[in-house]
């Protein structure tokens, strides 16, 4: 199965190269023993069907009268439709005189080549919209930018699928509102890669889904513990956090699971635990909230988690066996003889408190590619930093002018702090900017409305990039299309085959997969119509996910 879906995938990603190498389409093979001249389409037509489809009857809004079969690429788009009908069976209607299956494929075939041939002539591969990063797009070049996992869920909303994708450029739309999620996002990521010891403290809660069971150990989570949550948290700073708990309470304020004595709630930071709280199966709703003393963290990525102390394990008999979608009924937290034991509900990371300082880590190492010896050195420091950041971000070389505008934003940082600033200052500015949050493709110059223009080679670089990967193109990539290399067909071959050998390019798995999962549900919820030809060209209609009954 794996390997049929690498094939797969690889015959995708061909497919795609070619069509972007190439300014027009293969036309439909028609072979030479099929060829149908005009005179006897016309004659066909004549026999066949001009009966219906004549100005006077314009049977299925269509008359053949004013088509002109020397030109069928003037009217394509009823020619398909008769192809369709042709091919399918579907005309001319049971009970007509209908032309022999030779010559109706003859026809069609002819049809083909000549809409084919004037397709190929004249290519049109339309106007690309303005497409901007959807959520999943962000997140994957916030990774490959600055070696940064961010839930992204929290900072933008989300996207809009057709057709069951979420990249699709005509339904990302963009709003003020939308904007302004950008603009926060980055001041927050700059925080998280960066660090930033003068951070205001803040809290960030966690929420657990009403339909977890939390009776089973969970991953991530302490051995020797039940349920709760384990995430990797960004901390901004060397400081101290206060880690807060809630539980789930019934509709009645009474404690999910109060029937269940000497349950204990443990909070664990790498898994060392730095609070151990006991549980009060009779505490009131007004006391749901558990705090630690202030612990010390490192900043960077930690994993902490929230658990509670497993008191047994095994078989459970209770009077009654339930599902272990144990909040279903939450009353059934409270009812004696069922094993119900208390669950979480929230888990917040609030700080943080009296920092001390950034401790290195990943995104860290990532970003500063040279550190300044003295203040002389800062500013060329930071100009490397600061292209190499803005290349891969705006998936392309950096001109003069944009370095100059995010050095003035350096500059800024600097004045109101110390080097780490200038950089986060920048940071967020690259993270702002409409060349990182959009993917422009810019009209070759001077060229007629309506007229077509090869993409340039980056522009080709991040088509690719996101089809195959859903981030942003590699150092490789951008290099070899700054170079003007990209569009050599043997060139582009040799990089969709290098970016299938790389993990990133389960993304596109990805998205097919939810795609046909879309699809499939979709299925399953319409009706299933077949075509019976004996009533008439009637559509049959019945339940596909319920009995065949007809609707």
């Amino acid at each position: 199965m794996k390997k049929l879906l690498v094939a797969i995938l690889m015959v995708l990603a061909l497919m795609f190269a070619q069509s972007l190498g190439t300014t027009s389409a293969a036309p439909r093979q028609t072979s030479s023993s099929t060829a149908m001249s005009v005179e006897s389409q016309q004659a066909m037509v004549k026999q066949y069907c001009a009966g219906c489809h004549n100005d006077k009857l314009k049977s299925g809004d269509f008359s053949f009268a004013s088509v002109d079969f020397t030109h069928p690429d003037q009217h394509a788009e009823q020619f398909e439709k008769v192809i369709l009908k042709l091919r399918t069976g579907m005309m001319p209607p049971a009970g007509r005189p209908r032309p022999n299956p030779d010559v109706a494929r003859a026809f069609t075939s002819a049809l083909e080549a000549g809409i084919d041939r004037a397709a190929a002539a004249n290519p049109n591969p339309g106007t690309p919209y303005l497409h901007r990063l959807n959520r999943t797009e962000y997140a994957n070049v916030i990774r490959d930018l600055l070696g940064l996992d961010i839930d992204v869920e929290s900072l933008l909303p989300a996207d809009t699928r057709s057709q069951g994708f979420d990249n699709m450029s005509e339904v990302l739309s963009v709003s003020p509102t939308l904007m302004e999620a950008y603009v926060r996002a980055a001041g927050k990521i700059g925080r998280l890669a960066i660090g930033d010891p003068k951070m205001t403290p803040t809290q960030e809660t966690y929420r657990l889904a009403t339909n977890f069971s939390q009776i089973r150990h969970v991953d991530g989570t302490p051995l020797g513990t039940r349920g709760g949550i384990a995430v990797v948290h960004n901390f901004p700073a060397d400081a101290e956090y206060v880690f807060r708990l809630a539980l789930v309470f019934t509709r009645n304020t009474f404690l999910f699971g109060s029937a269940m004595y000497g349950e204990q709630l443990e909070v664990a930071v790498n898994g060392e635990r730095v609070g151990l709280f006991d549980i009060d199966p009779l505490m009131r709703a007004e006391n749901n909230d558990f705090r630690t003393p202030p612990i010390k963290v490192k900043a960077g990525p930690q994993r902490i988690s929230a658990s509670f102390v497993k008191k047994a394990d095994g078989p459970i008999e209770d009077i009654i066996e339930r599902p272990e979608r144990s909040l279903g009924d939450d009353f059934s937290g409270q009812v004696p003889g069922l094993t119900n034991p208390p669950h979480l509900q929230t888990f917040s990371v609030m700080g943080p408190y009296k920092p001390t300082g950034v401790s290195e880590m990943p995104s860290r190492q990532k970003i500063f590619i040279c550190r300044p010896a003295n203040a002389r050195d800062e500013e060329p420091c930071a100009k490397k930093i600061i292209s190499g950041l803005a290349r891969q971000a705006f998936r392309k070389p950096v001109s003069e002018e944009n370095l100059e505008e995010l050095m003035g934003a350096y500059q800024d940082g600097r004045k109101s702090g110390d080097f780490d600033s200038g950089i986060r200052m920048a940071l967020q500015f690259i993270l702002a900017s409409p060349e990182f949050v959009f993917r422009f493709e810019y009209p070759a110059a001077k060229i007629a409305a309506g007229t077509n223009y090869r993409i340039t080679d980056l522009e080709l670089a991040s088509r690719l990039a996101f089809f195959l990967w859903s981030t942003g193109p590699d150092d490789q990539l951008i290099t070899v299309a700054s170079q003007g290399k990209l569009k050599n067909p043997t060139v582009l071959a040799q990089q969709v085959r290098r970016m299938l050998k790389d993990p990133r390019s389960e993304a596109l798995a990805k998205k097919l997969r939810g795609a046909v999962a879309v699809f499939t549900q979709s299925r399953r919820r319409a009706p299933r119509c077949l075509f019976v030809p004996r009533l008439r060209q009637q559509f049959v209609c019945v339940d596909a996910a319920g009995d065949g009954t007809p609707v």
